[in-house]
């Protein structure tokens, strides 16, 4: 079966375990679409809605870390784009507890992918050249 996304090198932020964060978070969009194909998306939505939840802000948390440590200057930009992509999730989150019917699968996939592909392509590779120069990789 087809992945919707796919890890490219060109997707590297030069940063091991932020790369291995943006892959873990591809493998459920692509666990999720892949579950769609089979007709199961509903079957898994409510472990991938949490999970992604739970992981996300995770991630978010390593990356601003890494930002307050090296003194990163887009970290303004990145925090903003992290609070609104969490208010986003915990939006999703309590719709689909109120009413999972309310939330279609493909709703889901195609905002996750959307938003990851765009915040890793255009924000997160501006921080990479800063980060790999203070040392981070």
């Amino acid at each position: 079966m087809a992945k919707l996304i796919a890890w490219t090198e060109e997707m590297s932020v030069g940063v091991a375990i932020l790369d291995e964060d943006h892959k873990r978070i591809m493998k459920m969009i692509n666990k999720l679409h892949a579950a769609m194909q089979e007709g199961k998306g509903r079957d898994i939505m409510a472990d991938i809605i949490h999970d992604l939840f739970v992981y996300i802000n995770l991630h978010f948390e390593t990356e601003e870390e890494m930002f307050e440590r090296t003194g990163y200057e887009g970290t303004s930009e990145q925090k903003a784009q992290h609070s609104a992509m969490k208010v986003k999730s915990l939006e999703l989150k309590q719709s689909y507890i109120a009413s999972p019917e309310s939330i279609a699968p493909i709703e889901i996939l195609l905002f996750l992918k959307d938003w990851w592909l765009g915040h890793i392509m255009h924000t997160d590779k501006k921080y990479a050249p800063f980060l790999n120069a203070h040392g981070i990789r």
